[in-house]
């Protein structure tokens, strides 16, 4: 079974944006790496990784929310449904080896405070969590000040400047030895 990578991202790109076309190249990359890929299932940044992931030859696993009332896009392989927000996002970061966050909403940054937080209080197994983008310099320099912050959550945290750094952090954090 291949390991997967949970896409947090934003609902709200469109097809030619630069952050749908970010998102696709994410998903290719995650593909290419050897991953499948976990995601909301729905519109936006879900359906450019879903495809991009798929493109590459990954397996896609959306979980959707049955309140939004949509089904997932044409991308997902496997449609996953959660009752609320809450169950959705725990239920991505479980099924997920790795975290790949893209910019995005307040959504998104509630998806992403809860895997990091789950990291740091060691609430889940230790995986890598990667921010993407200067989006998120400004959280990262408020919540690591100093010169610990590389240590913080078991070295599985990183602000990455793109997609493709984000999937070296994957493949050098599995090919480490275990952490205690």
């Amino acid at each position: 079974m291949r390991p997967k990578v949970t896409l947090f991202g934003s609902s709200q790109a469109r097809p030619g944006s630069a952050a749908y076309e970010a998102a696709l190249e994410a998903g290719r990359l995650v593909g290419r790496a050897g991953f499948d890929l976990v995601n909301g299932g729905l519109g936006g940044v879900m359906e450019a990784s879903a495809r991009g992931a798929r493109e590459a030859g990954a397996r896609v696993i959306g979980v959707t929310l049955g309140s939004f009332g949509k089904r997932a896009n044409a991308f997902v392989d496997e449609e996953r449904r959660a009752g609320d927000f809450w169950e959705r996002t725990r239920v991505m970061l479980d099924l997920g080896d790795a975290v790949l966050v893209l910019p995005g909403g307040t959504g998104t940054l509630a998806e992403a405070a809860v895997a990091w937080e789950m990291l740091h209080k060691r609430q889940c197994e230790i995986k890598p969590l990667a921010l993407v983008g200067e989006f998120w310099r400004p959280l990262v320099t408020m919540m690591c000040p100093g010169p610990q912050a590389p240590a913080w959550c078991g070295g599985a945290l990183r602000l990455a400047a793109d997609a493709a750094e984000a999937v070296r952090f994957f493949d050098e954090f599995f090919a480490r030895p275990a952490l205690a």
